[in-house]
């Protein structure tokens, strides 16, 4: 799927440092093994982490094409419909940062997870995991839509748009949720802020919903404290780790 736009943001990606290039990769042999994938999707950045010998990673054109989207309209950037939208590189950066960061974090929970040693505590492991991707979800749908029901529908929409299913979705909703996960518990609580904490943060008027009486916004106020606090976390901690992470943009052979 041709993505004109992200093509553009990544070169300006490139120009403002996020990256350098990395070398481009041979096409595959028509009708060839690899042949079918290159044509939906191709890795677009590569990074990793300077000492640490599993990396490096990959990110995909589909799923940052997704993740862009996201922070496009985390910026109240809306697309017509039928249309595309010409996302700037500010989003493109912003979503690979944000995918680094949440990926590293995610690694360090893993690693810091303990084996559970009965069938009881790896059913409780489990489930803990999908609760915390389930809330994700919640936390994303926040970021992308302010009343009832609108981010749940823009969720559908990115989704469909860059070709993107509910597995694939649901791999990102679980590296979000370890990340936080590994914030709430290693960094500073934020992810089960108290009554009065809520309470306090809608009188102030610092939600979107501050014309919605507290008892009915409570749920909304929640997850708009708990997105907000984990985006400027993920942002602190990008930076904090920036001299340590290597990217590179991967531009497609001619």
């Amino acid at each position: 799927m041709a993505r004109p736009w992200l093509v553009a943001a990544l070169v300006g990606a490139l120009c403002l440092g996020l990256g350098a290039p990395a070398a481009a990769q041979p096409p595959p042999a028509p009708g060839g093994a690899g042949s079918r994938v290159a044509e939906v999707d191709r890795v677009v950045v590569r990074w990793w982490v300077r000492g640490r010998p599993e990396t490096p990673r990959f990110i995909f054109a589909r799923e940052l094409a997704f993740e862009a989207r996201v922070e496009a309209l985390a910026d109240g950037i809306v697309p017509a419909p039928g249309l595309e939208v010409p996302y700037a590189d500010k989003h493109v950066r912003a979503a690979i940062q944000r995918h680094v960061a949440e990926s590293m974090l995610a690694d360090l929970q893993q690693e810091s997870e303990v084996e559970p040693a009965t069938e009881a505590e790896s059913i409780a492991a489990a489930a803990k995991i999908a609760r915390h991707t389930e809330a994700a979800r919640g936390f994303l749908e926040r970021r992308i839509g302010d009343r009832p029901g609108q981010g749940r529908s823009r969720l559908a929409e990115a989704l469909s748009a860059e070709g993107l299913t509910g597995p694939e979705l649901d791999v990102m909703l679980r590296r979000q949720a370890r990340a936080g996960l590994y914030l709430d518990e290693r960094v500073a609580p934020m992810l089960e802020p108290d009554e009065a904490e809520l309470a306090d943060v809608h009188r102030r008027g610092d939600t979107p919903y501050t014309d919605v009486p507290f008892e009915a916004a409570r749920a909304d106020v929640k997850n708009w404290l708990i997105a907000t606090r984990l985006a400027t976390a993920l942002e602190r901690y990008f930076r904090s780790a920036r001299q340590r992470v290597e990217v590179e943009i991967v531009r497609a052979a001619p």
